[in-house]
C-alpha cells in the first residue's frame, strides 16, 4: 500500500506495540514476583537482561545489510520477529513463573533479544520511509506513541492483570502486539538505493578513540549509576510496604506518562534558555535529593498521595536529565557516522541502568534498603561532581545549537 500517509499509521502501531509490553513487564513483573516471595537479589539479577537492548548496535549492521530486498529490507526483519514475540507471550501463560523460574528467565531473555532486534528494524524503517521534512513529525509521533503505550501497558494492562489474572493478560498482550501486523503486511517499504555502501563495524571502534567521548561516557556513567542504584528496586520496596498492583497501574500508567509528556514539551525550551550544563547539573542535583526522598519513603512510609507526588516529581526531573544527556550525545556524534555514534552512546546509557539495577538487588538482599539507598546517594554525589568537572574542562562539547534542535 503506497498511500502517502499510510506509513505514519504503520509506524504508530509499531511504536505503540513496542511500548505496551515493555511498560507492562517493567511494572507488573517485579511486583508480581515480589508478591510471590522472590528475593531481592533475584529481582535485581533480572535487570541484567536489560543489557541486551543496549548491545543491539553490535548486530545492527546485520539488520541494515541482510534483509530480503524484494520483500522490504527492514520489513523482512520486523514481521517475523513480531510473530515470534506474539507466540512467546501465550507460552509464558502456560507455566508458573516462580516454580519454573529458569524457563521464565530464558523466555524473558529471548523476548528481549527479539524485541531489541525488531526495534533496530523499526528504527531503520523510520529513517528509510520518512523524508527529511517528515522526520520531525515521525519523532513527535514516536514520542506520542510511546506515551500511549506506557498508559496502556503500565496502566490499563497492569490494572487488568490484577482483575483477570496472568493468563488472560498475556493473551490480551499478544493480541495487542499482533495488531501492527495487519498494517505492516500490506505496506510497501521503499527500496534501498543500489549504490549504497554496506554497513561496517569500523565506526564502532572509532568513536572510542575520541578523548572527549570517553570522558563523557565515564562521567555520565557515574551519575546514572547512582540513579539506577536508587530506583532499581523502587517497586519491590513499595510492594514490601503493602502497595497493590492497582497502585502501580496509577503510577506507571497515569502519573508517569503525564509528567513525562509535560517534561518532554518543556525540556527543549528550558535547555535552549539555560544550556545543557545548567539543566543537567540542576536536574542531577534534584535527583540526588530524590535519593533522600526514597530513604524517607522507606523509613517513614508516608501516605500514598505523598509517595506518588514525590515519585512523580522524580519522574518529571528525570525527563530533563535524560533530554539534556541525549543532547550532549548528539553533540558528540559525528555527522558522517551519526546513527552509529548515537546508538553506542544510548546503548551505554541503557547498559548502565541495567547493570546497576542488578547490583542494587545484591546490595539490598545482603544489607537492606537503607544501605542501598545510602550508597546510591553517595554515588550520585560523586557522579554529579564528575559531570561538573567534565563541563568545566570541555565546555565547547555541549555548545552546538543545531544538535539541540534535533533533540527537540
Amino acid at each position: 500500500m503506497r498511500l502517502p500517509q499510510y506509513k505514519f499509521v504503520v509506524l504508530f502501531f509499531l511504536f505503540v506495540a513496542q511500548a505496551v509490553p515493555m511498560s507492562f513487564f517493567q511494572t507488573a513483573m517485579p511486583v508480581y514476583l515480589r508478591q510471590r516471595g522472590v528475593d531481592l537479589a533475584t529481582l535485581g539479577g533480572l535487570a541484567f537482561i536489560g543489557i541486551v537492548p543496549a548491545l543491539r548496535f553490535l548486530w545492527a549492521p546485520l539488520v541494515d545489510a541482510k534483509g530480503v530486498q524484494r520483500f522490504g529490507n527492514y520489513k523482512s526483519w520486523i514481521l517475523p520477529l513480531q510473530v515470534i514475540t506474539v507466540l512467546i507471550m501465550p507460552l509464558m501463560a502456560t507455566f508458573d513463573w516462580v516454580t519454573n523460574f529458569r524457563l521464565f528467565v530464558a523466555l524473558v531473555f529471548l523476548m528481549t533479544l527479539v524485541g531489541a532486534t525488531q526495534d533496530t528494524g523499526v528504527d531503520g524503517l523510520v529513517i528509510r520511509a520518512l523524508s527529511k521534512e517528515e522526520k520531525p513529525t515521525g519523532a513527535a509521533l514516536g514520542n506520542f506513541s510511546v506515551l500511549i503505550g506506557m498508559a496502556l501497558g503500565g496502566g490499563i494492562m497492569v490494572a487488568l492483570f490484577e482483575a483477570v489474572g496472568l493468563t488472560v493478560s498475556l493473551w490480551i498482550m499478544a493480541a495487542v502486539y499482533a495488531l501492527p501486523l495487519l498494517f505492516l503486511i500490506p505496506y510497501k517499504e521503499p527500496p534501498l538505493e543500489p549504490t549504497r555502501k554496506p554497513a561496517t563495524y569500523k565506526s564502532l571502534v572509532e568513536i572510542f578513540r575520541r578523548r572527549e567521548v570517553r570522558q563523557w561516557m565515564g562521567y555520565q556513567t557515574l551519575l546514572l549509576a547512582g540513579i539506577a542504584l536508587g530506583t532499581g528496586l523502587m517497586f519491590p520496596m513499595l510492594v514490601d510496604q503493602g502497595y497493590k498492583m492497582s497502585d502501580f497501574a496509577v503510577l506507571t500508567g497515569v502519573l508517569f506518562p503525564i509528567v513525562g509528556a509535560i517534561g518532554t514539551v518543556l525540556a527543549p525550551g528550558v535547555i535552549r534558555r539555560f544550556g545543557r550544563e545548567r539543566v543537567i547539573l540542576f536536574a542531577g542535583s534534584l535527583l540526588t535529593l530524590h535519593m533522600i526522598d526514597l530513604i524517607l519513603i522507606q523509613q517513614l512510609k508516608p501516605s500514598l498521595p505523598i509517595t506518588f507526588a514525590l515519585l512523580s516529581f522524580m519522574g518529571f526531573t528525570n525527563v530533563f536529565m535524560f533530554i539534556g544527556i541525549y543532547s550532549v550525545a548528539m553533540d558528540l556524534s559525528r555527522p558522517e557516522t551519526a546513527a552509529t555514534d548515537w546508538t553506542i552512546q544510548s546503548g551505554i546509557l541503557g547498559a548502565t541502568g541495567a547493570v546497576f539495577a542488578g547490583i542494587a538487588g545484591l546490595i539490598a538482599q545482603r544489607f537492606g534498603y537503607p544501605v542501598l539507598l545510602g550508597t546510591a546517594l553517595v554515588v550520585n554525589v560523586v557522579g554529579l561532581w564528575a559531570v561538573r568537572r567534565y563541563f568545566a574542562r570541555a565546555p565547547l562539547a555541549v555548545a552546538d545549537p543545531p544538535a539541540l534542535e534535533a533533540a527537540s
